[in-house]
């Protein structure tokens, strides 16, 4: 809250304004290079866009599926800082297009975000730590504000990408990860 006083008639006014702790902002480079938005669902995308502008995040792309994400990677400049990644998708899945990541020279930082169960998340933060991919969040739709304004929180422009000796070249499904669990 801040008073303010007139300087001709010494009228006091209230304004009041939203608080904003420090974690209720969102680091400059990600502001500046924005987010890629991957999911099959329309309505999904649009919610997620939608809570990313609330954010104050305006550079946004959008994806329907693992190939076209790849394709608008290498379109897009500068490369986007995060990409949020569904699991279920048709074409190139979650998965899938996650280990395509781990092929980049500099990937960008991935929020997971699956209607999938618990279980299945899991496995693919775990895969995605193996692959030494930055991971700001695995998140379970409907992805609530505050949750996802945390994740991005964490994004740290200076993250050295973890390289993993031994390092399995073989692909996994989504459909293999639930099999396996």
């Amino acid at each position: 809250m801040a008073e303010f006083m007139t300087a001709l008639d010494s009228t006091k006014f209230l304004l009041r304004l939203p608080r904003m702790d420090a974690d209720t902002f969102l680091p400059e480079e990600l502001l500046a290079r924005g987010v890629l938005v991957v999911d099959d669902s329309p309505v999904q995308r649009m919610a997620m866009i939608e809570h990313l502008n609330a954010l104050g995040i305006t550079r946004i792309a959008e994806a329907g599926e693992g190939t076209e994400a790849l394709e608008r990677l290498a379109q897009l400049l500068p490369q986007p800082a995060v990409i949020l990644v569904d699991l279920e998708m048709p074409g190139m899945d979650g998965v899938e297009l996650i280990q395509r990541l781990a092929e980049l020279p500099l990937p960008p930082a991935i929020v997971l975000a699956s209607g999938r169960e618990d279980m299945v998340i899991s496995a693919v933060e775990l895969m995605i730590e193996g692959l030494g991919l930055p991971l700001l969040g695995a998140l379970q739709k409907p992805v609530p504000l505050e949750r996802l304004q945390a994740a991005l929180g964490g994004f740290d422009p200076n993250r050295v990408r973890v390289q993993r000796s031994g390092a399995s070249g073989s692909r996994v499904t989504a459909e293999a990860l639930v099999d396996a669990l």
